[in-house]
């Protein structure tokens, strides 16, 4: 989920994943995390402190993230307004709301360990199939 270009919309997915789920521990870990690449310094520290606080078994496991989401909070918070980005969100909110993808069909098929798919198409005149193929 944390590929390039795909941060936004797993944050998307963490709080979609969230209202259904409050307890569920990795999704409160991933939305730090994805403010954090965001470099939504004061979100993604108030996220890590809710996790801290609500998951205090876990906290070992996300030291590092947590270090480095307090240091960059810190150094944000010296700066200006306008150089933490702070008055840009919204500008940056709408550019990630417009390059986000929503992931409306989940695919699920057969494991095939004897070859190797490079490529999958869709065929058909509305693209309502799948075709695979193999280089055996």
């Amino acid at each position: 989920i944390y590929r390039f270009g795909d941060v936004y919309a797993a944050l998307r997915d963490c709080y979609a994943s969230l209202s259904l789920d409050p307890s569920n521990y990795k999704a409160h870990l991933r939305q730090a995390n994805c403010l954090h690449q965001l470099k939504w310094h004061q979100l993604a520290l108030d996220s890590i402190r809710r996790f801290q606080q609500r998951f205090p078994d876990q906290t070992d496991k996300i030291r590092s993230l947590a270090k480095a989401i307090e240091a960059e909070a810190t150094k944000a918070s010296g700066k200006t307004h306008s150089e933490n980005g702070a008055e840009s969100i919204d500008s940056l909110e709408r550019d990630h709301q417009r390059t986000a993808v929503d992931f409306k069909t989940h695919f699920c098929g057969h494991c095939n360990t004897t070859t190797d798919i490079k490529e999958v198409g869709f065929i058909g005149g509305r693209s309502q199939f799948v075709a695979a193929g193999s280089d055996d």
